[in-house]
């Protein structure tokens, strides 16, 4: 078993965390904004890998809503992201385990594909990843509120933004601010909420 598989098996508290709806929302107009003929290739052809996600991920099911072709993989199912790789994909997103960030981004660096990660503002910090960043380029979507993950029953929040590839934002501007919607983060709390207390009720039969 590899170093970065152990890191992988032995990930942190804040590691497995869920992404809300309303935080993966922004990168619509991003994707469709890359430079890419949509008329001819289609959205059924253009494949997202998302390396640290299961089926349930809302990554996965926002992104087929949206109609582009999803493979997922997980270390749960066996799918080392260090070791792993899909034969064919276009683009790669997710929330991968924060404790390990520098090492995802280097891999992914190294692949060459086009990138985004929502990663914690403090992912800006540290000697390694700058060395990365002023050799290789990366681009911020900064996101105006924070984002309450989800763990269990509860929630984390942090300030946090996606982090892309240089090529991911086509614009002049290598940072852009997005603001979350109120309206779909309040419809997801009380989803969260009703689906709290129903879970109470059962248990408490």
């Amino acid at each position: 078993m590899s170093k970065n598989n152990l890191l992988l098996r032995k990930r942190g508290g804040f590691d497995e965390l869920y992404t809300p709806r309303y935080a993966i929302e922004p990168l619509k107009k991003y994707i469709e904004g890359l430079n890419i003929d949509w008329e001819y290739l289609g959205k059924d052809r253009f494949i997202i890998w998302c390396p640290f996600d299961t089926e349930e991920s809302n990554y996965v099911k926002v992104l087929k809503e949206w109609g582009y072709k999803v493979i997922h993989s997980h270390i749960d199912d066996g799918k080392d992201f260090f070791e792993y790789e899909p034969e064919y994909y276009d683009l790669v997103i997710s929330n991968p385990p924060f404790s390990i960030k520098t090492e995802v981004l280097k891999r992914l660096y190294k692949l060459g594909k086009p990138f985004a990660l929502l990663l914690p503002l403090t992912a800006l910090e540290g000697i390694a990843r700058n060395k990365m960043y002023k050799e290789h380029g990366i681009s911020l979507i900064v996101l105006n509120k924070r984002v309450s993950f989800m763990k269990g029953k509860g929630s984390n929040y942090f300030n946090s933004s996606y982090f892309c590839s240089g090529n991911f934002i086509d614009y002049e501007v290598q940072i852009a601010f997005e603001e979350l919607d109120d309206n779909l983060i309040k419809a997801e709390k009380d989803q969260l909420t009703h689906q709290h207390y129903k879970d109470l009720r059962k248990e408490n039969k």
